[in-house]
């Protein structure tokens, strides 16, 4: 059972990340998480050491077993997604939130799809992206298209 005091400290720790203050909800988080563990609790928790310890590895950990444990749940993909990102794995973000929109809609993950950006795949694909060559084309791609 999952005690009161336990669930207000959950409560405050969420309130406090999406207001910004990720340093006063690791505060909270990191009390609950002696008390107890959630895969929410646990998905804020990653979020809150990324931003603010840069502890990137323990974070995704975090936040990929709070995701596997309720897969339903999509803030648990936007959180993990912008772990990420912080730690710079753009690729594996835009991964996470792809899987998060064959679950269900939400409205915060398109925006941070779209801000992040999905690029065309490169005009010869078996160059790599920056090779000079599919650079120019693909700046030539850009122009007649547009």
């Amino acid at each position: 059972m999952v005690s009161e005091e336990f669930s207000e400290l959950v409560s405050r720790g969420i309130k406090e990340c999406n207001s910004g203050n990720t340093l006063g909800a690791l505060m909270y988080l990191e009390e609950a998480s002696r008390k107890g563990k959630n895969p929410l609790l646990n998905s804020y928790l990653a979020y809150c050491l990324a931003r603010e310890h840069k502890s990137y590895r323990e974070a995704i950990e975090l936040g990929i077993g709070a995701v596997n444990e309720q897969s339903g749940n999509l803030v648990l993909y936007l959180n993990l997604a912008k772990v990420y990102i912080l730690a710079g794995k753009r690729k594996n973000a835009l991964k996470v939130l792809r899987q998060a929109t064959k679950r269900g809609r939400d409205e915060q993950i398109l925006r941070l799809i779209k801000k992040l950006g999905v690029r065309k795949q490169p005009v010869l694909p078996f160059l790599q992206r920056g090779n000079p060559i599919n650079i120019f084309l693909g700046k030539l791609r850009h122009k007649l298209l547009s």
